[in-house]
């Protein structure tokens, strides 16, 4: 592997699926190959001391506006720490906007680049023939390779944005199996968290349209007149939690919902262990497509069942009957069939202790075989 810096504006300390996703599979390549630059924030010097490799931070404020992308310091940045740590090659935690300072940096050094993509980038882009999606384009069609999460997004990339076959390399999320190995017991988790005696929900994502919530909620109005010990939990936060919390009010589920803003790592490994289903019914919006969901793979690696929705690339990650139920996307079915057909799903699950066992074991087989960190921070390690 070659010594590579990654330039990313998403990274832990900071939550969200692609931090988790471009963590998880950089902590397993060999420290001393690894240099990371990404975005100053909150907390981040005490948790860049505790990390085996350097990390450099930046505002990014100079390619905050794409059309000055070409001419400003962030390429001295990239440029600085490309000799002082004598970097080999450039990987993008996401094509834009970074990708126009790289395709100069190659020029300029020699150096190859690679991006990774996640598919909102993607869809959002080629909406219309803008300077952005020309940009876009332009960043994949240099790029020395192009890394996704699922054959799904592989074709989006060759039908869409024309990039080489060659090019393109499918990298699915992963999960660490040392962080679900069960300490403490179900009903104990349940008990320390005030909800004994209670059947489990969970989701654990942003708080956005996109993933869902709304459809959970009005399908447990219905639900909790057949399973009053039902309760969900809704972890995250985001620009939705506002209305999440007014739809509660109006449905009357005030004793049925806990909302939990923030969560450390541990809290969040309880939260999956005392859960029973996980359930995010993704829906498209305007293109924003589901390129994965790490988080179904958490929730497998928990042994918990899934219900999701068949959108974007959610069927690589959860399999139909096996390790969970996916629906059709309430996009295409409209939302009052779709809930309909959730409030089905979750009453089955709920009745059926053995069919949730079943196919949450399924789930945390599949997981624990195919989708661990150190098995695809392998297949980045070799291409690089």
């Amino acid at each position: 592997m070659k010594k590579t810096l990654f330039a990313t504006f998403f990274f832990p300390p900071e939550f969200g699926g692609i931090q988790t996703y471009l963590h998880g599979l950089i902590s397993n390549l060999p420290p001393e190959k690894v240099v990371v630059l990404a975005k100053s924030g909150e907390e981040t010097e005490e948790y860049d001391k505790k990390q085996p490799y350097p990390i450099y931070r930046t505002s990014f404020n100079s390619v905050l506006k794409f059309i000055k992308l070409s001419n400003l310091s962030f390429q001295k940045t990239l440029s600085r720490i490309i000799k002082k740590e004598h970097i080999e090659h450039v990987v993008l935690g996401h094509p834009l906007p970074l990708g126009i300072s790289c395709q100069i940096i190659k020029k300029r050094f020699k150096i190859p680049y690679s991006t990774f993509t996640h598919g909102k980038e993607i869809t959002e882009a080629l909406k219309d023939n803008t300077l952005h999606s020309r940009t876009l384009r332009g960043t994949l069609y240099n790029a020395d390779h192009v890394f996704c999460t699922t054959h799904f997004m592989a074709k989006l990339l060759i039908d869409k944005c024309n990039v080489p076959l060659k090019a393109i390399k499918i990298i699915p999320p992963g999960v660490s199996p040392e962080t679900f190995t069960e300490k403490i017991s179900k009903e104990a988790l349940k008990a320390k968290y005030g909800l004994t005696g209670k059947k489990v929900l969970i989701t654990i994502s942003r708080l956005v349209k996109r993933k869902g919530h709304d459809l959970v909620l009005n399908a447990l109005k219905i639900i909790v007149k057949s399973h009053p010990e039902v309760h969900y939990l809704i972890v995250g936060s985001g620009e939705e939690e506002k209305e999440l919390k007014s739809l509660v009010i109006k449905v009357h589920l005030e004793n049925h919902v806990t909302f939990i803003p923030h969560a450390s790592n541990t809290d969040i490994k309880d939260l999956y262990t005392l859960s029973d289903i996980f359930v995010m019914p993704t829906r498209t919006i305007s293109g924003d497509i589901e390129g994965f969901g790490i988080v179904y793979l958490e929730a497998a690696a928990a042994g918990l069942p899934v219900v999701a929705t068949n959108t974007g690339g959610v069927a690589e990650a959860v399999v139909q009957n096996t390790t969970g139920i996916l629906l059709d996307d309430p996009e295409s079915i409209g939302e009052n069939t779709f809930i309909g057909e959730l409030t089905k799903t979750l009453e089955l699950l709920l009745a059926s202790k053995d069919k949730r066992d079943l196919l949450g074991m399924r789930a945390k087989k599949r997981v624990l075989a195919e989708f661990t960190w150190k098995k695809q921070s392998k297949k980045l390690e070799d291409v690089l």
